[in-house]
This record gives C-alpha cells, structure tokens and sequence, in this order.
C-alpha cells in the first residue's frame, strides 16, 4: 500500500478546526482511543514518526499513572460537554516522559476526539515560567496577611507565601508536595474540586491537616494564567473559626443596628413631634415621622412627593419665612412659630420648629434636622394666664374702686330716698334705677376681686340646677318671641360648683343668646357627659353671629360688642369656670349663630 494511500485525510471540518489551533500540539482520536491524527508539532515532541503513532492506542505512550486521566478526561468526554483540562506524561521517543497539559478536547457528531495540548515539561525540567511565578509572588502573595499558595492543574503546590508557611509549616521547596496531601485526602476529591472551581465557584469549605491536627479552613480559589495560557490555582485559606468569629462580630453589628433602627422608629412612630430629615442641597426630604398626618394633617406620602405642598396651608406672612429658615446654610440651631391651617377644621395652628445644621467633612451644611411640634394648646394656656393675670389685677383695682364709691353711693341712695319721700318728683324712680345699677356693676367688680378659696364649692346635679335657670330664664324669652328647647344627659351628672354663681354664668349666657337673636328664634341649651370625664354644657343661638376678627377678643377684660354693654359679665363668667377648674369655649359663624361650650370636671 502506497503512502498516499495509507495517510488518511482531515475533513474540512476538522481541518478548519486544526487550522485555529495550529500552534499547539494537536491530536485527533476515535471513540477507542485509536490515534487517527498527529500534527507536526505533537510528533516532534514525541520524537517519533507519524506512521509510528497513527492507529496505534494512545494509552500505548501514557505513563501508566496517567492512564486514567486519559481514561476518564478524554475517553468519556460526551459531545458539547465542557472540559476540564490536566497534564499527562507521554513516553518519548528516546525513552524519557514529557508532560503535557490539555488545554482543550471535545468530541464531534461522528464521535472523534479531538484535543489541544502543550509541552510544560521534558526531561523533568520545567517549563513553567519562573518570572511570572516571581511576579505573581511579587504583586499577591508578600501583600496579603492570609496563607495562600499557588497550584498547578494537576495539585502540585508550586508557590507559597510566608503566611501560609508559617500558619501551616507547609512550603514549596525542595521535593514537591502534591495539596491533597495537605488539604484534601483522596486526588479524586481534589478533581471534584478543580471541577467545580472551573465551573466558576469561588469559595469552598474543606479542612487542612497540620502535624496531624485538622484545622476547618475556607478556601477562596481563582484560576490564573501563564504567558502560555497554562492554567494554575490562586488559593487563599482562612480560619473558619476567624470567619465565624468574623461572621458573628458582623451578626451583632448588623443586631445592634437592627435594634437601634427599631428603636429610633419606634420613637419617632409614638411621639406627637414631627422628625423630619432634610437635604438642603437638592431640596429633598429623606425622612419624616409619621407623626406628621396627626400634627399637621398631611399625609407621608404626599408630603415625600410634594414637601413644598405644606405651603400651600400656611399664612402668606409665614411661607417666605419658613423657606428661609429650612434651606439656610447657617450653622447655628435655629427655632420659628409658624400659622398652619388644619386640614380637618380648618381652624388656625401655631407649629414651633427647631432646625438643627448637618454638617459634613469639609464643615459644609447639607443637611437639617427638625423638630416640629404643636403649640396651638401652649399657646392658648400663655394667653389664658396673662388674662388670668389681667384679671387678678383688674379684681384688685376694681374692688378698691368699688370700695371708695360704695359710701358716697350709699349717701347719695339714702337722701334720695329722703327726697322721695317729701316730693314726689318723675326724676326720682329714674336715680332711683341708675343708683342700683352702679351697685350692681360695684358687686360684680367685687366678685372679680373675691378670692375663690372664699367660695364654698357644692356636689350638684347640672342638669337641675339648668332646669331651674331654663324655668326662671323662659318667660323672658317668650317675650322677645324666642323658644329654648332643651336636651339633657339621660345620666345624673355632677359637677362641683357654687349655685348662685353657676346659675349667673348660664343666665348671662342665654341672655347674651336673646339678644343675639332680635327676630326671634331658638336656643339649644344641652348638657352631656364626655368620655374623658368631663361635663358639657352648650348653649346654641341661633343669632347673627360673631366675626372671627371679634371672637378673638372675647376674653379679654371689658370686651364687649355691644354699645351699652361693660364686658362684665363674660369676664366674670371666665373667673367662675376658671375657678371651678373648668373652661369656656366660643364658636361662631356669621349669619348662622354662635355657640358656647363650658367644660367642667365630673365629680360623678
């Protein structure tokens, strides 16, 4: 047979296939292992002939150790299966061993297998490249405090650091140490290991033996790659008892943090104060209590989508000021009351907020922090007591003005009286009259001055003690075409009081309720029992009403609407509430009529 005849011929297939591989060594086998094409470059290396090798087995020229990677690697590789590569030593032609590592293998639709390989070294000289294995010592292994070693794709240790040396007692020098001497027992479980490494796993769990004691270790593993494209093993090692330790350190960090997130929220989620976290420098608000939809009627998440939305509900006097104030970079904490409208009422609040600056690293502030809370009740309680005070000091004043004019008063009555007697002039009932109003207004400044402790305070049932002034008040009433209709809390209901002064208080009341009502009309006197342990009393008309600008001053000393009027008689009423640790309290709506709301302990 003729040598053309006996040669076989690539494919187009596997030619093109070779072509890309050409500068490796290159060979093709059939589904038994039969070589059925060397290249050039593999014969040379062998040192033999192409009819030498072709149709003869390849486990012919194996190292019998190696028998079995060729076996398991090539052999049983399935199509489109990935390959894992390894080194094999190959009996030469003047009877040494070279190792090769394959780079490459797979199997074709018709079942040959076809692999790349590289000479890395002949005659038990290395070819691995000493340089890069220095700078691969260079740039990883004296920068790192962990032990780490470098292998090759066969578990030869060919590099270790002197972390891993002195951690372990284990080095590189002298006879080579294979790492499953060290970390793995078996070489099958060190293949199973490469496998899933190559496979793309980084981190696996395994134990390292030292003078016989087994330490539990994590091993972080990477391939690397010579100039050559060799691979090798990058293996960093550490304590899984540091790690634990590490691991758990990490744990109550993340616990306490946990803790202290929830403790903050559940703070901020339980005051009546609004928190709110702001950044000035792009105008946006990073957190804000839930505490906000109470205080200020404003929904969380309306107010993260539209911060500015809350001007819309503030006086136009205060809305340039609080934009000032929230967005200045000033590092000095800063406080302002501002007017807001509630959502719900629509009554006025007053909010107080305290910024506090945030600075960063270079002293800037981009941050604030504030604190906002209602004051509208704090507000209330000031103005109640400088009234209080007003009062106090307009009692005194008054019954030492009441004092000096009661005994001239008291002459002027008493010759008057004389004078009536002898003449019967039309003049005399009219002094007469006017005489016993300046005692009555004289009376009434006494009472402001008299000290509560001098008032003897009474359990009495409120609902008759109504009843009585509703009798005595409803033909006064009738007169001036006006109906009272009353409704009562079905339960007694006791309060402590003073009879005649309760009764003054509620009969100034439904008086300043007829006159309200010229056209006639009706008023609602109730009386109920709240849940909060307070007793109710209103009286409704159904009058002209109150203007907002005038229901503002309704407290103050001597404040009256009406041309004739002395406000006498609401002062005094706001004392003897206040003394019976009560309050009184307006509303009012022009055209629609007024409503008046006392607010007294139950002593129930």
């Amino acid at each position: 047979m003729s040598h053309l005849e006996t040669e076989p011929v690539l494919t187009d297939e596997s030619m093109e296939w070779f072509v890309s591989k050409t500068n490796n060594a290159f060979i093709i086998l059939d589904e038994e292992g039969i070589i059925k094409y060397i290249n050039p470059s593999l014969l040379t290396i062998l040192q033999s002939t192409y009819f030498n090798i072709v149709d003869n087995s390849i486990l012919d020229i194996v190292h019998d150790e190696d028998k079995h990677k060729i076996t398991a690697s090539l052999f049983h590789l399935q199509q489109y299966e990935s390959f894992t590569p390894f080194t094999s030593r190959f009996m030469c032609g003047d009877g040494t061993y070279c190792t090769l590592y394959w780079q490459s293998a797979e199997r074709s639709e018709q079942g040959e297998i076809r692999g790349i390989a590289l000479l890395i070294e002949k005659d038990n000289e290395s070819k691995i490249d000493r340089d890069s294995a220095n700078a691969w010592r260079s740039a990883f292994f004296d920068h790192t405090d962990d032990p780490a070693l470098i292998i090759d794709i066969d578990g030869n240790i060919i590099l270790t650091n002197k972390a891993f040396e002195k951690t372990f007692g284990w080095n590189a020098k002298g006879k080579r140490n294979k790492i499953y001497s060290i970390i793995y027992q078996t070489e099958s479980a060190f293949i199973h290991f490469k496998n899933r490494v190559l496979q793309g796993e980084r981190t696996v769990h395994h134990q390292i033996k030292k003078d016989g004691i087994v330490i539990p270790i994590v091993l972080t593993v990477s391939p690397i790659y010579d100039d050559s494209g060799v691979i090798y093993f990058s293996v960093i090692t550490r304590s899984m008892k540091e790690l634990q330790e590490e691991r758990m350190l990490v744990e109550m960090q993340n616990k306490l943090l946990e803790e202290g997130d929830k403790l903050f929220l559940d703070i901020t989620n339980n005051i009546n104060e609004v928190i709110c976290l702001y950044d000035i420098e792009n105008g946006d608000v990073l957190y804000i209590s839930p505490s906000i939809e109470q205080q200020l009627g404003i929904s969380l998440d309306s107010y993260y989508k539209e911060p500015y939305s809350i001007l819309e509900k503030l006086q136009v006097r205060d809305k340039k000021k609080l934009l000032n104030f929230f967005y200045s970079h000033s590092r000095i904490p800063k406080k302002v009351e501002f007017e807001i409208k509630d959502i719900v009422t629509g009554e006025p609040r007053w909010v107080e907020s305290e910024v506090r600056p945030i600075v960063n690293e270079d002293g800037s502030v981009t941050r604030h922090v504030s604190i906002s809370r209602d004051i509208t009740e704090l507000k209330e309680q000031k103005k109640q007591v400088r009234q209080l005070d007003n009062l106090g000091l307009i009692g005194q004043l008054a019954a030492g003005i009441a004092h000096e004019i009661r005994n001239p008063i008291t002459s002027v009555k008493g010759f008057v009286q004389l004078l009536s007697e002898e003449t019967e002039h039309k003049y005399n009932d009219i002094i007469m009259s006017e005489i016993d109003r300046i005692e009555s207004i004289m009376n009434e400044f006494l009472v402001l001055a008299k000290p509560s402790k001098e008032v003897k305070l009474v359990k009495e049932n409120i609902n008759d003690v109504i009843k009585e002034i509703i009798s005595f008040m409803r033909p006064e009433a009738l007169l001036h075409n006006v109906d009272i209709i009353t409704q009562f809390t079905e339960e007694l209901q006791f309060v402590n009081c003073e009879r005649k002064q309760m009764k003054q208080v509620v009969i100034n009341l439904i008086k300043n309720a007829i006159e309200a009502m010229p056209s006639g009309g009706n008023i609602h006197v109730n009386t109920k029992a709240m849940s909060d342990g307070l007793i109710v009393i209103e009286v409704k008309d159904e009058g002209i009403g109150i203007a907002n600008e005038k229901l503002e001053h309704v407290r103050e000393p001597f404040y009256s609407d009406k041309e004739t009027g002395t406000g006498l008689g609401l002062m005094i009423s706001y004392k003897i509430i206040e003394d019976y640790n009560g309050t009184i309290k307006f509303s009012s709506k022009v055209g629609e009529g007024t409503i008046v709301r006392i607010l007294l302990p139950s002593a129930s």
